[in-house]
């Protein structure tokens, strides 16, 4: 070892080889760290604005409306902090009977709609029917019509001086029919519909054909195929069905028209007498409007308690997009009711199934077999 003037200098750290970058600190690795915090912490700011907006916009107004069923003097409307008269007043009013026609025909009509909802997924999504693009459209029209034009439409149908009597083709039976708790229900379905629809096609159309493929190469008919297929799609038809059944809940159009007309009392119908009066009575009101948040929190409770706890995830790496059914002029013609083949592909027979490029002509939907067998096993 030389030391001295002539010694050669102290050889430092070992440079990093070639193509190599030597690791940077934890502040180095995210070269816009500054930059996502800062959306970090604009984007939690406009959170907080939304909420702030909503609670004063929504929340904050509600809960001064319904705190009047108890404490009218809290808004100068009584003389009493606390009390349990507005209960019993909204009771002798007809709320009872109100609430439950109310939740009847409110089921009915999710019923209804979730039902024609599904019929026009698996038509629009599975199939070729002719005419199938113009359902969005249809339905986004249906969907920004006011109840209460559709209601008065009817009304201006079925009455003796409406369109059938111009006609000759009135019948008392079909205006009672209309003007009463099943005209209710199916204008409400009607209504309806469109919420069901975009709540179900989306998740219809993500399942794709893998599942019912397998059911099919495994000998399962069409209840097997909607026992495998109907769980991963149960979210979406109960969030349909829950919304469809809120809206008719809180539904005013049908109530001030066609049900006020037939003398059938709807609970959002009683809220609106209460405070028609004069003085208004805004404490029966405030029942009323209890009654209805109520309906639709145990239908919310309901949904989250069969969903509760289960997974509805599709374990697969390799989701295919099911092929439509080509339809003939039958099932062109009988789309619009949901022909039953048009639901679920046809049955290929166990060869068809291990070998589909032989069969070109009569297996329309082409798989692997071993790729059914995994998907059923991960089933």
């Amino acid at each position: 070892t030389v030391i001295g003037p002539g010694a050669p200098p102290a050889a430092g750290p070992a440079a990093p080889p070639s193509g190599r970058r030597r690791p940077r600190g934890r502040r180095g690795l995210l070269p816009g760290g500054g930059a996502l915090r800062l959306w970090s912490v604009r984007a939690q700011a406009g959170r907080v604005v939304v909420a702030a907006v909503v609670a004063v916009l929504l929340v904050v107004p509600s809960a001064c409306f319904l705190v009047q069923a108890v404490s009218p003097r809290l808004f100068g409307q009584g003389s009493s902090w606390f009390t349990w008269s507005n209960i019993s007043q909204a009771l002798q009013d007809g709320l009872g009977h109100a609430l439950v026609d109310t939740l009847v025909v409110s089921l009915a009509a999710a019923l209804l709609a979730t039902a024609a909802a599904a019929g026009l997924a698996v038509v629009s999504e599975r199939t070729t029917a002719v005419g199938r693009r113009f359902f969005v459209p249809g339905l986004w029209a249906v969907l920004l019509c006011p109840s209460y034009l559709i209601a008065v439409g009817w009304e201006e149908v079925v009455l003796r001086s409406g369109v059938l009597g111009a006609a000759g083709l009135w019948s008392a039976g079909v205006q009672h029919t209309v003007m009463g708790p099943v005209g209710v229900a199916i204008i409400l379905a009607f209504k309806g519909t469109p919420f069901a629809y975009f709540a179900l096609a989306p998740s219809l159309a993500a399942v794709g054909g893998d599942l019912e493929h397998a059911v099919r190469a495994h000998g399962g008919g069409r209840l097997a195929v909607l026992r495998t297929v109907g769980p991963v799609l149960l979210p979406a038809i109960l969030s349909g069905f829950v919304i469809v059944f809120a809206e008719s809940v809180g539904d005013f159009g049908v109530a001030s028209t066609i049900a006020a007309s037939a003398h059938f009392p709807i609970a959002t119908y009683v809220l609106y007498e209460s405070i028609d009066t004069f003085p208004a009575n805004f404490g029966t009101a405030a029942v009323v409007g209890w009654a209805l948040v109520a309906s639709v929190g145990g239908a919310l409770a309901i949904q989250a308690r069969l969903t509760r706890g289960r997974s509805f995830a599709v374990v697969s790496g390799r989701i295919r997009p099911a092929l439509p059914r080509q339809l003939r002029w039958r099932g062109q013609l009988l789309a619009g009711r949901l022909p039953p083949r048009a639901v679920v592909p046809p049955r290929p027979s166990p060869r068809q199934a291990a070998f589909p490029s032989r069969h070109p002509k009569r297996c329309v939907h082409h798989f692997p077999h071993s790729h059914g067998s995994e998907c059923c096993a991960r089933q």
